[in-house]
C-alpha cells in the first residue's frame, strides 16, 4: 500500500470518522464517533441516498447539517478534516504491514473470521456447511483446494450433501477420540510446519467496521 491513495474515498470517511489516529489516543482534540454514533449516521446517510464518501466532497455543508441529529455539525466537520493525521496513520500501519478495508468496500471479507481460524489451527473439524454458499464452506474448500490445514469432517451420523462433497474434495473423516490423550494425538499427527496461508495472513488486515472483534473458536459451523 503506498500512502492513503490506495483507500477508498468511503474508507477514508469512516476511519475520519471513527479513528483516533493519533498513538496513544486522542490528545485533546475532537472525540471520534463511538460505533453507535457511526451507525446512526450510516443510517441517516442511506436514508439520504449518499455514501460516506460524500461527506468529504467539496461543498458537503448541506450535506454535514442533515446529519446534524446524529453528531454536532463542527464535531463532523473536524473529523473529516483529520487528511493529514489520516496520512501519517496510514504510513505508520503500513510499515506495519496492516492493510485497512472497510465494510463499504466491494472486497471487505465476509469470512474473514474462517481464514484466521484455519489459518492458526492444526486442524478443522467442519460440522455443518452448505454446498457453494457461506463462509465456512468457501473457508474449508479454499483450504483443501490451496493450503495444508487439514479438513475433517464427521464420519458419524448421517452425512449431508455438503460433507459428502468436501470429502469428494479431499477431506478426512474425523476419528473420534474418546479422551484428551486421543485428541491430543489426532493434532500432533497433523502437519505442525508454517503453512503458506499463515505466511499470507502475516500482513494484518485491519476491518474498519468499527470495533470489530474476531472472536477464537475451536471448531467451524455454519453462521
Amino acid at each position: 500500500m503506498n500512502g492513503d491513495m490506495d483507500l477508498s474515498l468511503n474508507t477514508k470517511a469512516i476511519l475520519l470518522l471513527t479513528a483516533p489516529l493519533i498513538a496513544g489516543g486522542i490528545r485533546g482534540g475532537v472525540k471520534p464517533l463511538t460505533a453507535g454514533e457511526y451507525n446512526k449516521l450510516a443510517g441517516r446517510l442511506h436514508a439520504l441516498g449518499v455514501q460516506p464518501a460524500d461527506l468529504l466532497k467539496s461543498h458537503s455543508d448541506s450535506l454535514l447539517d442533515n446529519c446534524s441529529s446524529v453528531a454536532d455539525t463542527s464535531r463532523l466537520t473536524a473529523l473529516t478534516g483529520r487528511g493529514f493525521a489520516l496520512a501519517q496513520a496510514v504510513r505508520r500501519w503500513q510499515a506495519r504491514a496492516i492493510w485497512v478495508v472497510s465494510r463499504a468496500d466491494g472486497e471487505y471479507p465476509r469470512m474473514l473470521k474462517e481464514q484466521v481460524i484455519y489459518a492458526l489451527a492444526n486442524a478443522a473439524l467442519v460440522a455443518h456447511a452448505v454446498v457453494n454458499k457461506g463462509g465456512t464452506w468457501a473457508g474449508a474448500v479454499e483450504q483443501l483446494r490451496k493450503y495444508s490445514t487439514p479438513v475433517h469432517v464427521p464420519s458419524r451420523g448421517d452425512a449431508h450433501d455438503a460433507l459428502r462433497e468436501l470429502q469428494r474434495q479431499g477431506a478426512k473423516s474425523w476419528p473420534n477420540p474418546t479422551d484428551p490423550d486421543g485428541f491430543k494425538k489426532v493434532l500432533d499427527s497433523t502437519d505442525t510446519m508454517v503453512r503458506p496461508y499463515q505466511l499470507k495472513l502475516s500482513s494484518t488486515r485491519l476491518a474498519t467496521d468499527p470495533h470489530l472483534v474476531s472472536e477464537p473458536a475451536s471448531s467451524i459451523g455454519e453462521e
